[in-house]
Parts: structure tokens; C-alpha cells; sequence
């Protein structure tokens, strides 16, 4: 991944510290002047981005066909209507 440039001119590089699936740890280098304005403009830019939210529902087995539909149709129309994002995790005895 390539640094991202800041107006400090220090760069912010993103270590890949992997946490869980989904957070990143970021390492921030610098001046301590530096660091500090880099450190303000990332969570500038952090709180600017929407909030997001992940609930996870359990669905009995039988159920789920209905749920995507045929070719998927459900789960797209689902997803239109709520502009969410819907993973439905295939179970061991399925194909990819």
C-alpha cells in the first residue's frame, strides 16, 4: 500500500497488524509536531465517515433459499431497499 500524503509532508504508513478481520493498526512516523497534526487530520477524516453497524441473525437452514431467492433476486432486493450489506455464510455441505 502506497503512503498517503498529508499537508504536514509526513506520511502516514499502514502497517497491517491484523487485530480481527476488520481493524488495522496504523503506525504513524514523524516529528512529534508532525505525528501530532497527522494524528488530528486521520481522526478528521475517520469521523467523517459514516458509522457502521454489523448484526449477525440466525436463520434455520431450511429458510435460507427463500431468503436469497432464485438467482440471488431476494437478497438484491433486500439489500436495495435497506442500502445495507447482506452475507448469508454458506453452510459445510455447500458449494462455493
Amino acid at each position: 500500500m502506497l503512503p498517503e500524503q498529508f499537508s504536514s509532508t509526513q506520511k502516514l504508513y499502514v502497517h497491517i497488524s491484523v487485530a480481527t478481520e476488520s481493524e488495522r493498526v496504523l503506525e504513524i512516523r514523524g516529528t512529534a509536531n508532525d505525528v501530532q497534526m497527522a494524528q488530528v487530520e486521520l481522526y478528521r477524516r475517520l469521523n467523517q465517515q459514516p458509522r457502521t453497524e454489523t448484526r449477525r441473525v440466525e436463520v434455520n437452514a431450511s429458510a435460507v433459499g427463500g431468503l436469497i431467492g432464485r438467482g440471488g433476486e431476494n437478497v438484491r432486493r433486500m439489500q436495495n431497499m435497506s442500502r445495507c450489506r447482506i452475507d448469508i455464510q454458506r453452510g459445510k455441505n455447500e458449494r462455493e
